[in-house]
């Protein structure tokens, strides 16, 4: 996800023969304290009245594993056959977002096997053959070393904006780079919500 973030932006400013900085962090930057011009943010609710966004399309999350894994134990087809096999589950702050409460209230009959607080270092302990775990799809169809399991069960989706300060929108650079963005990863509503098989949705980002 970062990467094709970071290739968007590289992207608009070298059209517009400008310079730009790419910030990935845990933490959500202050956009009105003037950390960012603009940030990407997903997952939760936007809220507070100090941000402008553009609704992106929503992200769906699946279930990854490795080609380590699935000699071990084999894969599950539906989010029915995860019973019995070994999940790697996140915590800290991300537990609280809805769609990672609701894929542990699928999987009761799963054995935890190892936490993770992160995406990154979820997609890295997958990719070892410690567990399944659940990714988003544009980040787990990007990796050529995981398998998604089965498509994105009902309900693990998560709402995704590009927002910015009210002082920020002021600026022409800004307002045109968030239509610009918006127009690009519109487009990208399949492999954004997991309906293209990961091989598509690779070319497709390679393509951007």
């Amino acid at each position: 996800m970062a990467r094709t973030m970071q290739r968007l932006g590289l992207h608009w400013w070298s059209m517009n023969n400008s310079e730009a900085a790419y910030v990935s962090a845990e933490h959500r930057l202050d956009l009105a304290m003037g950390e960012a011009d603009v940030a990407f943010r997903a997952g939760g609710e936007l809220t507070g009245d100090t941000l402008v966004c553009l609704a992106l399309p929503d992200i769906a999350w699946a279930v990854y594993g490795s080609a380590a894994y699935a000699r071990r134990s084999g894969l599950p087809e539906s989010i029915d056959g995860l019973t019995g096999h070994s999940i790697i589950a996140y915590a800290g702050p991300i537990t609280g977002m809805p769609h990672i409460k609701s894929f542990m209230s699928m999987v009761p009959g799963c054995e935890k096997v190892g936490t993770s607080n992160n995406v990154p270092n979820m997609a890295g302990m997958i990719r070892a053959g410690v567990g399944l775990g659940l990714l988003p799809c544009l980040v787990g169809d990007l990796q050529t070393d995981l398998i998604r399991c089965f498509m994105p069960p009902a309900g693990l989706t998560t709402p995704w904006w590009i927002v910015t300060s009210r002082e920020a929108n002021n600026l022409r650079r800004v307002r045109d780079f968030m239509v610009f963005s918006a127009d690009q990863l519109r487009p990208l509503r399949g492999a954004l919500g997991g309906k293209l098989d990961p091989p598509q949705t690779r070319a497709m980002i390679e393509g951007l």
